[in-house]
């Protein structure tokens, strides 16, 4: 699958007798690497994925005071974290509602 792409399939489980229980339809995605920068930041975070697709992001801090902020991105944007507190963040990505990505990222202005 090529980065970028997804494959979908269908899945039946099936009783001895042949009879469908349940049916569900799966997903895979393929983002390629992601690459948030730089890190640590004074404020501007560069975050490399898909510029085709839609993101949403959640950031959390740790250690202090805790904030949570979502913001809508495409998947070349510059994030602007200029307003929050120096200090370690949690930032989680999501796609269509998954959790995709997450890692730490540090505030040092």
């Amino acid at each position: 699958m090529p980065s970028g792409g997804s494959i979908s399939f269908k899945v039946d489980a099936k009783s001895v007798n042949g009879q469908t229980i349940k049916t569900r339809n799966i997903t895979f995605y393929n983002f390629g690497s992601f690459m948030v920068f730089p890190n640590p930041s004074k404020g501007n975070f560069q975050i490399d994925l898909n510029p085709e697709l839609e993101f949403k992001i959640e950031i959390i801090g740790l250690g202090h005071t805790i904030q949570r902020q979502h913001l809508s991105i495409k998947g070349d944007d510059m994030v602007d974290f200029s307003q929050l507190e120096n200090g370690e963040y949690w930032l989680k990505i999501y796609y269509e509602e998954k959790l995709i990505h997450e890692q730490r990222i540090i505030l040092k202005k």
